[in-house]
């Protein structure tokens, strides 16, 4: 506050209330400059010091109130203590210094702290201040920057300059947090840095260190009296992140986190967001040493730890990927070891940012769990040569969506990327994102297998996109379940769209492609704020893509004013699905709109497939859409086990059992399925071939009874043994024709060696019905027919039966055989 409201500012002296000694040895005397302000300020200014003492012996006890009471070009000099403010220039070129200024003594540096506590930036330029302007001698701290503020006030937590100018001088810069430049941030801004030293901030965005957007002015970084930045963090460049100015520019520092920085330190943009790589760091020291090997991190551990073993691990994820070295050769990987890790718990300065060829890599979705606590989203990745993310879950994953911030992400984010592998990973509960669970944007090649995407809010859960640029995309997703996601609920802004996204692109001529393979899609709710007949909750193909969808079970699917559409796609995409269920959704299931930038038709190709209402069950809104209804096409109730432990698996009354794909046989046409090598492999209408998982989601085998169900999940009775794979003793497949039958049907099997040999068919409960065979024979080729009758010769009832051969005693194949 201030002291005596009739103060007389002293103009033409230097008014400090203390007698100082200048030492004029250091190779900078902070005296000396202070005198040369004074010189080169004009003399009618008559430049004035204020003082502020948080004893009130000072001329004020607040820094904001002596900015407000001080005339353009004083200067106010602090003396020590912790300063809780949030402060501003107002436009007015000051100094605004502590004792180091008039001293040269560091300790005052570590003495006088501005303290933003965490309520916003510590220091804010905005109101073109000059270059006159000085901030010395201060620890800047615990500025914080929440997501309800416009586009740039979101931006530098511990020094914002926006459309001004600014000296830094001998300061300490640290645990500053914000949305981009968490230590300092320049947007159309000028600083010129003297020896300040700029550690431990966060950005969420880029730049945890110094975020600089200006085209035609670079930042200043003193070649004498050298800064140092170490150990900032943000997903690209932590330390620094700079708009380039199109020309060559070299940084030296006294102390940077590590020689030699990539861009996962230190950031050159185009503008676009895109490397410029011209930008050349020296420094004289590093401030941590990386490391050529795998690392481990655990919730016990410490970032003291060599992190090299079990034993010693580190202690938070993003301290690992600061410290280990990627290498272009091979694929390094920070080990996470069972526990929860998150901001609060382990420090963790989420998003991680990813760096080339490491990976991530915890033991089990169960015990090894990333809590973002809302504070931010996972992981982000950008220009990377390959990733890995396995054996983990993420909740709680924020994106910010409905402020004017946007983070917009929810869990994992990639941006052209070579080559993205997720495998065994959750992501749950995330709120207010845009994409709450996997963005890719420009990958080259995607694998994402056993994958959970549960109960979460916003808009487009999962989505791989490539617009402009030539190149192909290949995308499988195999073994993925995408359940209870829905629209963000205040719905001023935005609706729930699509569950799964593969986008092409109109200035391009390669395609897309895509395999979805084992996928849940259920009980997802969108909200078409567009009202437009193509925001539902299942898939959406867009633009010179090709999908194929092979056993996907979709349905449970909702929007929330009923509109059709729940899946769509869009013209110029090719769409084949297989072995799939399409049930109990918004109707229509799918909706073609047009696209006037392509002009192909999309296609649609249907084989072996429940879809409810048939051709019905689709709008061609684009008017020239190819539609083909391939064999086995069914619409009726798939009757799911709703009170089972899966509630979208098969009962034993499903008319979805057996009646997939058809097993091989001489002369066939595809789509059919051969055993090749002990792998199962669709050949499609086409010709290509799709390998097909060994297991359904559940983890059954994936074909039980000798034909592929279709959905997601096979049935298979507990109460028989069925074998995932003949054994030796058995040559090939057991062959069963026709199934489903009516009267009777052959059964066809070789024995490759001599023993006891039975046939036995059960019911679904277990019950034994016929023994066809039991005898003990040569090795050969058996043929033999069943009757549809019982071991007393009385007809079955229709339903679903199994035959088991079991040879010396060992069950060594079973078919599933459905008596319509």
């Amino acid at each position: 506050m201030l002291k005596n409201k009739n103060i007389k500012k002293t103009r033409s002296s230097f008014s400090t209330g203390k007698s100082f000694l200048f030492p004029f040895s250091f190779p900078f005397s902070p005296f000396s400059f202070f005198l040369s302000l004074l010189c080169i300020l004009p003399s009618s200014l008559s430049p004035a010091t204020l003082t502020v003492k948080q004893d009130g012996t000072g001329d004020f006890t607040n820094i904001q109130e002596a900015i407000g009471a001080a005339a353009v070009n004083d200067t106010i000099l602090v003396w020590p203590g912790t300063y809780y403010e949030n402060i501003s220039f107002f436009g007015k070129d000051l100094v605004l210094a502590s004792l180091f200024l008039t001293t040269g003594d560091r300790q005052y540096i570590n003495q006088t702290i501005i303290d933003g506590n965490k309520n916003g930036t510590v220091i804010t330029l905005q109101d073109n201040e000059t270059l006159v302007s000085v901030i010395c001698g201060f620890t800047i701290q615990n500025g914080k920057k929440d997501f309800s503020s416009a586009y740039w006030n979101r931006m530098g937590s511990g020094i914002m300059l926006f459309q001004s100018a600014l000296q830094i001088r001998n300061n300490i810069i640290k645990n500053n947090e914000s949305f981009g430049g968490g230590g300092i941030c320049s947007l159309d801004g000028t600083a010129k840095m003297y020896g300040n030293v700029i550690k431990s901030n966060h950005s969420y965005l880029a730049g945890g260190g110094i975020l600089h957007v200006n085209e035609s002015t670079p930042f200043f970084f003193d070649t004498v009296q050298l800064n140092s930045i170490y150990l900032n963090f943000g997903h690209l460049g932590c330390d620094i992140f700079v708009r380039s100015i199109n020309e060559p520019q070299t940084i030296e520092l006294d102390t940077i986190t590590v020689f030699n920085p990539d861009l996962y330190f230190v950031f050159s943009s185009d503008g676009y967001y895109q490397p410029m790589n011209d930008l050349v760091v020296n420094a004289r020291y590093q401030k941590i040493e990386p490391v050529e090997a795998d690392l481990y991190v655990s919730p016990l551990g410490n970032n003291q730890n060599s992190g090299l073993n079990p034993e010693e691990p580190l202690q938070s994820i993003c301290f690992a990927m600061t410290k280990i070295q990627p290498d272009s050769l091979v694929q390094r990987t920070i080990n996470i070891m069972p526990g929860i890790y998150s901001p609060r718990g382990t420090c963790e300065r989420l998003p991680i940012g990813g760096r080339s060829n490491i990976r991530l890599s915890g033991e089990n979705t169960d015990n090894t769990i990333v809590d973002c606590q809302y504070e931010s989203f996972f992981y982000s990745g950008r220009f990377m040569q390959q990733t890995t993310i396995e054996n983990l879950t993420v909740k709680n994953g924020f994106g910010a969506l409905l402020s004017p911030s946007g983070i917009t992400d929810g869990g994992i984010q990639i941006y052209q990327t070579e080559k993205v592998k997720i495998s065994n990973v959750k992501i749950e509960e995330t709120k207010d994102a845009f994409h709450q669970c996997i963005f890719c944007y420009f990958p080259d090649s995607v694998w994402i297998n056993n994958f959970q995407c549960l109960n979460s809010i916003g808009v487009q859960p999962i989505e791989f996109i490539r617009t402009m640029d030539d190149f192909p995309m290949h995308v499988r997703i195999e073994n993925i379940r995408i359940h209870g996601n829905r629209y963000y609920v205040f719905d001023q802004l935005f609706g729930g769209y699509k569950n799964l996204i593969i986008f092409g692109g109109n200035e391009n001529d390669e395609i897309v492609t895509g395999k979805v393979i084992n996928a849940e899609i259920t009980n997802n709710v969108s909200w078409d704020t567009w009202f437009s007949n193509n925001c539902g909750a299942g898939f959406l193909t867009s633009k010179r893509a090709k999908l194929d969808i092979v056993n996907a079970t979709i349905g449970g699917n909702r929007d929330s004013t009923n509109l059709p559409g729940t899946n769509s796609t869009v013209e110029g995409s090719e769409v084949n699905i297989y072995n799939s269920i399409f049930y109990n959704n918004n109707s229509p299931d799918i909706y073609v709109y047009a696209d006037n930038a392509v002009n192909d038709p999309a296609e649609i190709n249907f084989h072996y497939t429940l879809f409810e209402n048939g051709p019905a069950g689709i709008i061609d809104g684009a008017g020239n859409t190819i539609v083909n209804w391939g064999e086995g096409i069914l619409d009726e109730d798939p009757k799911w086990d709703v009170f089972g432990a899966n509630p979208y698996a098969l009962m034993s009354t499903s008319p979805c059992i057996n009646t997939g794909t058809p097993m091989y046989e001489e002369g066939m046409e595809p789509p059919y399925i051969k055993e090749e090598n002990g792998k199962y492999i669709l050949y499609t209408h086409g010709y290509d071939t799709i390998h097909l998982p060994a297991t359904d989601l559940a983890g059954n085998p994936r074909i039980a009874y000798g034909r592929i169900d279709m959905g997601a999940y096979e049935f298979a009775d507990t109460t028989v043994n069925i074998m995932k794979r003949p054994p030796k003793y058995l040559g090939g497949e057991i062959k069963v024709m026709p199934n489903p039958f009516q009267q009777s049907t052959a059964i066809k099997f070789t024995l490759l060696k001599e023993g006891r040999c039975v046939v036995k068919i059960h019911d679904l409960n277990g019950r034994l019905i016929k023994t066809l065979l039991d005898t003990f024979t040569v090795p050969g080729n058996f043929n033999m027919r069943w009757h549809a009758d019982d071991d007393y010769g009385n007809k079955i009832p229709s339903g679903h039966y199994i035959i088991n051969v079991v040879f010396e005693g060992e069950n060594v194949g079973s078919v599933k055989v459905w008596r319509r």
